[in-house]
């Protein structure tokens, strides 16, 4: 399961979504006979991108079976469909094939569309996955006010209302929580800038000794107490449409992008571990 929520602030799309996939004893087993023991191990600790930028004015976001997204994605690949109208009718036959056990979400730069219970729903704001956790992050962001923050440009500081805010801390706190079993790992916020969907950048780092880490199967990524412990920091950034993380104390990057050996697996945007060489002579397929 997932969360993911889609909505529109000054009349453009962001896409808020988690990374985990939930894994139990058994797909456990199907992964590790399926793939690679370091992709296996992969998914499980560090899970997936559940939003993908399609085209730069075209995202596909997915809760449910990751193997149905994969199949979705294929078949757009395969038929060459880029039109929304396109987009929407394969996701819909896919979805109903599979018996509405994936749903979609479906956007533009400036239009939301749900693909759940067989049909399709144009909205403003659209969520998929759990929804114990999505009316727990109803009901902290409903209860939230912006914050207001300091800017600094140049000599100049002033300041001004944060009015993401709400809706990131509210998702954010769903997650660092652990409050719900099948919802996890870290927020992915998937934005339209500068005239194209990108990932947003940011610079985090993770301490706490709440947050110990746990990579039994099943259990989300979860980040440790400190540099000596394990702690990191990173900065996140756009690859290609693909979203990388620089882990300075690893001196490694974490790529979410597709070619993973399994045709199951293929065109999901899956953790890879990568060096700087690597990241200097990427070549990811466009799609």
């Amino acid at each position: 399961m997932s969360l993911i929520y889609a909505h529109k602030i000054k009349g453009k799309v962001r896409i808020l979504s988690d990374t985990k996939i939930y894994v139990d004893p058994n797909y456990r087993q199907q992964l590790e006979h399926e793939l690679t023991k370091e992709e296996a191990e992969n998914i499980v600790n560090y899970g997936m991108l559940k939003t993908i930028i399609y085209r730069e004015n075209i995202t596909i976001s997915s809760a449910g079976h990751i193997d149905v997204f994969n199949e979705l994605l294929k078949r757009l690949d395969e038929g060459n469909l880029n039109g929304i109208n396109d987009i929407l009718n394969e996701s819909l036959l896919v979805h109903k094939k599979h018996n509405s056990n994936t749903d979609f979400i479906i956007t533009t730069d400036t239009k939301i569309y749900c693909i759940r219970n067989n049909v399709i729903e144009k909205s403003e704001m659209a969520w998929i996955g759990d929804s114990d956790a999505f009316n727990k992050f109803q009901e902290l962001r409903l209860s939230s006010s912006p914050k207001t923050i300091t800017v600094i440009n140049g000599k100049e500081q002033y300041e001004e209302i944060d009015e993401y805010s709400p809706v990131n801390d509210s998702f954010e706190y769903i997650i660092n929580e652990h409050l719900f079993d099948k919802v996890g790992g870290m927020l992915i916020i998937c934005s339209y800038i500068d005239g194209k969907f990108q990932y947003n950048e940011c610079y985090a780092t993770y301490s706490g000794y709440d947050l110990k880490q746990v990579l039994d199967p099943g259990k989300e990524i979860m980040f440790e107490h400190n540099v000596e412990d394990g702690g990191f920091s990173y900065f996140a950034f756009n690859l290609d449409n693909y979203y990388a993380m620089n882990i300075e104390q690893k001196d490694k990057y974490l790529v979410y992008k597709p070619g993973y050996s399994n045709e199951n697996y293929k065109y999901l945007s899956l953790a890879f571990f990568l060096d700087e060489n690597q990241i200097n002579n990427i070549l990811i397929p466009s799609r």
